[in-house]
């Protein structure tokens, strides 16, 4: 359901706004972009994010997931908050998590961050990103990059 949600949030600003994101040098308000970080080669791991920019706070928030098919097999979930500016983003992740239904504010214990991600974006078309990810929530973070930024259709 979240997921449906934050796609309509991304559609509805797409349809309000109709910014590209060649455009977002010179956006106000809310826009979309959708990016696959990797190499491609085999047995390397990939990230592909969602993101969607806030541009009037320079903020962006999302969600991604980063796979590898080979051993060690990969499938790390993500929420993505961060910053950006002028094409340089920098964002932390967090691992979903289920709060009990009626728990209030003061019972919420937010968990360790699962992710770190740095992207330099050429006109929001290409660029490199470094990311930092572990997969258990105590573990050390393992490093990638840089690798390859490509933009993806986010409404596939």
């Amino acid at each position: 359901m979240k997921r449906i949600l934050a796609t309509l949030v991304a559609i509805l600003a797409a349809m309000v706004l109709t910014i590209s994101p060649a455009m977002a040098e010179e956006a106000v308000g809310l826009f979309p972009a959708c990016f696959h970080i990797g190499t491609d080669l085999y047995g390397a791991p990939s990230f592909n994010v969602q993101l969607l920019f806030n541009a009037p706070q320079g903020q962006v928030t999302g969600e991604g997931q980063i796979t590898q098919p080979v051993y060690p097999p990969l499938d790390i979930k993500t929420k993505l908050q961060g910053k950006y500016t002028a094409g340089y983003i920098k964002a932390t992740g967090y691992p979903e998590s289920d709060y009990p239904p009626n728990a209030g504010v003061d019972n919420i214990i937010l968990p360790n961050p699962n992710v770190k991600l740095q992207m330099i974006l050429k006109d929001f078309k290409t660029g490199t990103a470094t990311y930092e990810y572990r997969k258990s929530d105590v573990g050390e973070f393992e490093k990638v990059g840089p690798v390859p930024v490509t933009p993806v259709n986010c409404f596939e």
